[in-house]
């Protein structure tokens, strides 16, 4: 907490004015970074979930703001109107969009797993491997079928997706050398690489 005020440039009687705690305060950042709106004024200073209850509250959070149904679509058999490449495009899309949303909360969720046994089986082994398997699902499929280009695993072939839409729609915000970088030209760039990499 006083690093935080330090960097802040409060002191940490301020700050303690606004969260009981280091718990309450990750809380109230993390539910902002999800859209949700700042405590309000009788609320203050903010309690904290308790710790199950809050590992639920993101969980359903998660579920909440994450539906993806192109990819859930794409997973189940696609769309038979839709060429492959097409479809690609929606797919891919779809999660950047996602990424490029909620980038402050997933980096937040990311760094704190490290420390934090519960919250990291909820965001990498449940989470993230449930997207992980519908992506592999689709262009498992569609590598089957020769719509897209195969390659030896399909399961790897979807972390290549994954990692360089993180980087470029998420990550990149919080790294020096690419803070700069605009989203429209990143996207359109990435996009257009991942996708020459899966044409058939």
């Amino acid at each position: 907490m006083e690093e935080v005020a330090r960097r802040a440039g409060l002191s940490a009687g301020t700050i303690y004015l606004y969260a009981a705690n280091k718990e309450a305060l990750f809380e109230i950042v993390l539910r902002r970074a999800f859209g949700e709106p700042l405590p309000a004024v009788e609320e203050l200073p903010y309690q904290p979930t308790a710790g199950p209850d809050l590992v639920e509250w993101m969980w359903g959070r998660l579920r909440d703001v994450s539906p993806f149904p192109e990819l859930r679509k794409a997973a189940k058999g696609g769309r038979p109107q839709v060429d492959a490449m097409e479809e690609f495009d929606i797919v891919v899309r779809e999660v950047w969009d996602w990424h490029a949303r909620y980038w402050e909360a997933i980096e937040l969720l990311e760094r704190c797993a490290k420390d934090w046994p519960e919250l990291h089986m909820l965001f990498y082994l449940q989470f993230r491997r449930e997207l992980l398997g519908l992506g592999v699902a689709w262009l498992a499929r569609r590598m089957e079928q020769g719509e897209v280009r195969r390659y030896p695993d399909p399961a790897t072939a979807v972390r290549v997706i994954g990692e360089n839409v993180a980087f470029f729609a998420m990550h990149r915000h919080v790294r020096p050398d690419s803070a700069d970088l605009d989203e429209d030209t990143s996207r359109e760039t990435v996009l257009t690489l991942l996708r020459a990499g899966f044409e058939p």
